[in-house]
C-alpha cells in the first residue's frame, strides 16, 4: 500500500472508528478460547495478567475473539496444565516453563530461573540469539533490505551492521517486504519502513477501536531526548537515514493525530544525565541509566514506610482505647500522690579534740 493510499484509508478510518466495529473485527470469525493458568485467583499480579490480556484482546476484535481464564484447579491442576493444552482440552495456558523441568531441561530458560538470564538478556537472545526456532509456525515479516544485509555479511561484507546465521538462518516462514506492508488489509496494523537503525528497520502503526491510533517506533528512537534534541546514535547503520526516516515518521504520525512511542520509558531512563553527582537538581545523583537515586530510592520503599506508618497508628489507637476503656469499665484506682509534709531536721556533730583545742 502507498503511503499516499494508506493516509487516506487511515484517515478515513479514524473518522469513522466511533459509529463503526473495526475492519479486523467485522471480517473475522468469532472465537472463544479457554485459558487454564497454573495460579490461584488470589494471585493477582498472575492471575490477573490472565484477564487483562482476555479484555484486551476482546476490545481489539470487537468482542469477537473471547478468552476465558480459569484459576488453577477450575479445569485442571496448576500443574497440568501445559498437558490440557497440548491435548486440547483447554486452547491456552499461562504458566511457568520451569515447573515442567522433568519433561525438558531446557524449558527452565522459558523463566526467570536462579542465575539465569535477566529481562533484557532474555530478549536478546529471542531477537538475536536464535530464539526465533521457538516459533516454528509463526510467520516473519521482514524487510528485504534487512535479509540481503543479513546475508550479505555472511560473505565477509560485515561493515556497521554484523548479524549472525543464528539470527535468521532457520527453516522459518519469512515474508520478505519492500516498503510498507498492511498486515491484515484493513488500515489495522501496518508495518512502517524506517531504516537508518538497521539497513531494514521498521516501525509498527496500529489503529485501536477505543485508544485510537498509535506508532510503535521500535529502535528508531532509543531515548525521549533523541527525538527532542535531534540526536542520532553513531552506532546506527546509516545516520541520515535514520533522520529522513524520523522525518518521515513524524509527519506521518502528525497527519493521523497519533502518538509515536519511543523503545524506552521516558520516565525510567536519560541517559543524557547518567552519573550525575549529588545536586540541588538530583539530591541522591543518578546511576548509569540516569535515574534520579533519590526518588527510586523512596519508591522503592514506600511499602515499607506506608507499613511502618499504618503500624504505628495503629499500635497508637489500639494502646489508648484499650487503656481508656479498661479505666473507665473496670474503675482502676488513680494513683494520687501524698500531701506534703514537714520535717525537722537537726544536725549534731560529735567534739573532736585536736592539740589541746577543740572543734
Amino acid at each position: 500500500m502507498k503511503r499516499r493510499q494508506f493516509l487516506k484509508a487511515a484517515g478515513l478510518g479514524v473518522a469513522a472508528s466511533a459509529v463503526a466495529a473495526p475492519a479486523i473485527a467485522q471480517s473475522m470469525p468469532e472465537l472463544k478460547w479457554r485459558l487454564a493458568a497454573s495460579w490461584p485467583k488470589s494471585l493477582d499480579t498472575l492471575f490477573g495478567s490472565c484477564e487483562f490480556i482476555s479484555k484486551y484482546v476482546a476490545e481489539m476484535t470487537d468482542n469477537k475473539f473471547q478468552i476465558q481464564a480459569f484459576a488453577g484447579g477450575e479445569i485442571v491442576p496448576g500443574l497440568q496444565v501445559l498437558d490440557a493444552t497440548a491435548n486440547g482440552t483447554v486452547e491456552m495456558c499461562h504458566t511457568a516453563a520451569y515447573y515442567f523441568f522433568g519433561k525438558d531441561p531446557t524449558f527452565a530458560f522459558g523463566t526467570a530461573i536462579p542465575f539465569g538470564l535477566n529481562t533484557r538478556q532474555m530478549m536478546a537472545w529471542y531477537y538475536q540469539g536464535g530464539g526465533n526456532e521457538l516459533f516454528p509456525r509463526a510467520t516473519f515479516l521482514v524487510q528485504r533490505a534487512e535479509m540481503d544485509a543479513a546475508r550479505a555479511f555472511i560473505g565477509g561484507a560485515a561493515g556497521r551492521y554484523s548479524p549472525s546465521p543464528i539470527d535468521f538462518d532457520h527453516p522459518l516462514d519469512y515474508r520478505l517486504l519492500d516498503g510498507e506492508h498492511d498486515v491484515w488489509g484493513d488500515g489495522t496494523v501496518v508495518l512502517m519502513p524506517t531504516y537508518g537503525h538497521t539497513p531494514g528497520h521498521q516501525s509498527l502503526f496500529l489503529k485501536f477501536a477505543k485508544a485510537g491510533p498509535i506508532v510503535l517506533a521500535g529502535d528508531l528512537y532509543h531515548y525521549p531526548e533523541e527525538k527532542t534534541l535531534g540526536r542520532v546514535p553513531t552506532f546506527d547503520t546509516d545516520m541520515e537515514a535514520t533522520r529522513r526516516s524520523r522525518r518521515s515518521l513524524e509527519e506521518f504520525a502528525a497527519t493521523l493525530g497519533a502518538p509515536i512511542w519511543t523503545a524506552t520509558d521516558p520516565q525510567a531512563l536519560r541517559p543524557v544525565i547518567r552519573l550525575r553527582p549529588p545536586s540541588a537538581e538530583v539530591w541522591f545523583g543518578t546511576d548509569q541509566y540516569g535515574r534520579d537515586i533519590y526518588s527510586r530510592t523512596l519508591y522503592g520503599g514506600r511499602i515499607s514506610l506506608l507499613v511502618g506508618a499504618v503500624v504505628s497508628l495503629a499500635s497508637l489507637l489500639v494502646g489508648v482505647g484499650v487503656a481508656a476503656g479498661a479505666g473507665i469499665l473496670l474503675g482502676l484506682p488513680v494513683l494520687r500522690l501524698p500531701k506534703e509534709r514537714e520535717y525537722k531536721v537537726e544536725l549534731k556533730l560529735p567534739i573532736v579534740e585536736v592539740s589541746g583545742g577543740a572543734v
